[in-house]
């Protein structure tokens, strides 16, 4: 399944076998690592609620029993179990196959009451399963098996009598019930009921009986926490869910829940006990666990222990694994303080004067001087003042610095002679403010800007960048890499075991990899196309912010919105969005420029920034006005050109959108006039 070839193809921990969950198992570094989320010992019940692939089920299922005996190794597995406080009874809820339990002309009350019955038929196997295997091993364990099994018996409504009064009788017993259920359930579609079906236990009497009656006989069992592990909550119904709510409030010692769901999946706080809710903080505690992995410092860290431990169990070398050496796996550019490595092509393949953010600059220039009778040698000068040709990227800082000044209104020749001094200072390591400041600010959008300008691939190289990407979710992690392995392989590289990969392949993978996660994000249901067209109308928009002539925030994937004046339909959208990990939601929000209130803060998933040519990093927040919130994600979005047509002329040459200074007159080519556009 995981070859040296092909290290990161398996991305789902579904798919992997329980000794894979052992292997490639990396625990967070620092403090009490993931137990933190969980609390194994602790009797209080965990949501864990993450996106898909941020590791919920590789967790649970490295907390199962299967996975607790692999990891025991020689130790006697009882005294493992002791040690760790606590024993994983795991079942992915997918495995009920629960869409079978609705529908086909039976009352939706008893489907309710059949579901519960055959859940609780299922967790109880499981747990008389492990708990048989783990504590009945020993010679002499048969009559304390036989005892156990006839207290289980009288857990049922009706008289049991089990075939032998044995563990595997009990089993037998409660795998042949299941079987009865199914065959009932299976055959509704045709005879339009359940026939002869019988409820043998009283709800939860079973999930909760079976774990107390080993403990009764088993002090072994009675001095640890049952876990029930319940994973893929999601894939039940509302309904459905309500019943393992109810299991939740009404446990019984020694057993607890820990269950993990999808951020969608997780539906109702509803139970079944007089529709009482269970309540955040009293019957339950809830993580979020891409939102932890998103903010912790240490997440770097554990990404790169990620891609270390999945080489090491593809049987690559453990110099290659180390992870302070893992950057030498891909090809990077030579990095220098003007980027003269990276813009060399620009030098190669134009003449100074005909770059093409010369070539724009002279265009508006002499489009908008004309009409106030400009000379050419006006614009000539000021192209002359700004022009850096033997730095390309300081020369995009210089135009970028006089659009800036042209939308203050501002004399463009003095400007442009100001700019030139300064720049020279710049070059010289004796920086002005303004030009150090703007540097330090918006070098990754000018960078990007030249790159488009010339019709080169923006570029997303190295592993720090795929971890960016990842952004708390460590499938993404693998994602992309899995996606830059198969490029580099057709490229004729060996990825990971000969020269490190060339950076068209990574561009070809990075840029697969964000495609492939707009279109797996894509739910079901009949908001999800317009989920999707409101991400991309989003994206759209950053996307020509970020290559404006004056852009007003830098690495701009980040916006904020007063939801109290939203419409419902729109903050519907922008949830979903987020719960779809399209969107990330910044906490702590933005403080309003209005008031002393706080905005919702969003930031774009990075996943989603190479498929827009967007920065990974968070730095500057677009505050959206409602009627642009609203043509983005609202119901009609026929105003959305229009609403972007209009921000950027405040940001575009020659700056139409921005009202007129007062008085504002310029002086060029000798003569005292209003210059319509560089207002």
């Amino acid at each position: 399944m995981l070859s040296a070839e092909q290290p990161f193809d398996v991305t789902k921990a579904v798919d992997f076998t329980d000794e894979q969950i052992a292997t490639t198992w990396v625990d967070l570094p620092g403090g009490a690592g993931y137990t933190q989320f969980f609390n194994l010992k602790s009797p209080m019940p965990v949501f864990l609620l993450g996106g898909k692939g941020s590791g919920r089920t590789h967790l649970m299922r490295y907390c199962s029993y299967v996975v607790q005996r692999i990891r025991a190794a020689a130790t006697p597995i009882a005294k493992f179990l002791a040690t760790e406080g606590y024993v994983g009874i795991y079942m992915r809820c997918e495995g009920l196959n629960a869409g079978r339990f609705e529908g086909k002309g039976v009352a939706q009350d008893a489907w309710s009451a059949v579901f519960s019955y055959y859940m609780d038929l299922w967790l109880a196997q499981i747990c008389a399963e492990t708990l048989a295997d783990a504590f009945l091993q020993g010679s002499g364990d048969d009559q304390i098996g036989a005892a156990i099994a006839a207290d289980a018996a009288a857990l049922f409504a009706d008289d049991v009598v089990l075939d032998t009064q044995s563990i595997a009788s009990l089993i037998d017993r409660l795998r042949a019930y299941r079987r009865e259920v199914d065959r009932s359930v299976n055959n509704a579609a045709l005879s339009r009921s359940l026939g002869s079906l019988q409820i043998r236990a009283t709800r939860g009497r079973l999930v909760f009986g079976i774990p107390q009656v080993f403990a009764k006989h088993l002090p072994h069992v009675a001095a640890i926490q049952v876990v029930y592990l319940l994973d893929e909550l999601e894939n039940l119904t509302e309904a459905q869910q309500q019943y393992v709510n109810t299991l939740v409030r009404e446990r019984e010692a020694p057993c607890t829940f820990k269950i993990g769901s999808r951020l969608y999946g997780f539906r109702t706080q509803r139970t079944l006990s007089a529709n009482e809710e269970n309540r955040l903080g009293s019957e339950y505690e809830q993580v979020l666990l891409d939102d932890h992995l998103r903010t912790d410092p240490n997440y770097q860290s554990f990404a790169r222990k990620l891609v270390a431990q999945r080489l090491l169990a593809t049987g690559h070398s453990a110099e290659r694994a180390d992870t302070d050496r893992l950057d030498r796996l891909f090809e990077a550019p030579v990095g220098d303080r003007f980027e003269s490595a990276q813009t060399a092509f620009v030098d190669e393949n134009y003449a100074p004067e005909a770059r093409p953010w010369i070539v724009k600059l002279r265009r508006q220039l002499e489009s908008t001087a004309g009409a106030a009778h400009i000379g050419s040698s006006d614009v000539d000068n000021i192209i002359s003042s700004l022009s850096c040709a033997q730095f390309p990227l300081v020369e995009k800082l210089n135009i970028f610095l006089l659009y800036q000044d042209w939308s203050s209104s501002k004399n463009l020749l003095d400007s442009a002679a100001v700019i030139r001094e300064e720049c020279g200072k710049f070059i010289e390591e004796h920086p002005t403010q303004r030009h150090g400041h703007a540097w330090s600010h918006f070098k990754g959008d000018l960078l990007a800007q030249l790159l488009r300008d010339c019709r080169q691939r923006q570029r997303y190289f190295g592993l720090d960048t795929f971890i960016d990407m990842s952004s708390g979710i460590p499938r993404h992690l693998f994602i992309v890499l899995k996606f830059v392995n198969r490029w580099a392989m057709f490229h004729g590289e060996k990825p990971f075991r000969g020269k490190a990969v060339s950076m068209d392949a990574q561009q070809a993978g990075v840029l697969q990899a964000s495609n492939w996660f707009f279109d797996d994000s894509r739910t079901t249901g009949t908001d999800s196309e317009r989920v999707q067209g409101s991400v991309e109308r989003l994206a759209r928009l950053l996307h020509q912010l970020r290559f404006s002539d004056k852009p007003i925030e830098s690495s701009l994937t980040t916006f904020s919105f007063d939801e109290t004046a939203s419409s419902l339909s729109t903050r519907r959208v922008v949830q979903q969005a987020h719960d779809t990990s399209l969107l990330l939601k910044v906490a702590g929000g933005a403080k309003s420029r209005n008031n002393e209130g706080v905005q919702a803060k969003y930031q774009l998933n990075p996943m989603l920034c190479p498929r827009f040519d967007l920065p990974l990093a968070r730095r500057g927040t677009i505050a959206l006005s409602t009627s642009e919130v609203e043509a983005i994600f609202g119901d009609s979005t026929e105003s959305f050109d229009s609403v972007v047509a209009e921000r950027l002329s405040r940001m575009n040459a020659p700056f139409r959108g921005k009202t007129k200074a007062r008085g504002s007159r310029k002086v060029l080519h000798g003569k005292q006039t209003s210059l319509p556009g560089l207002e």
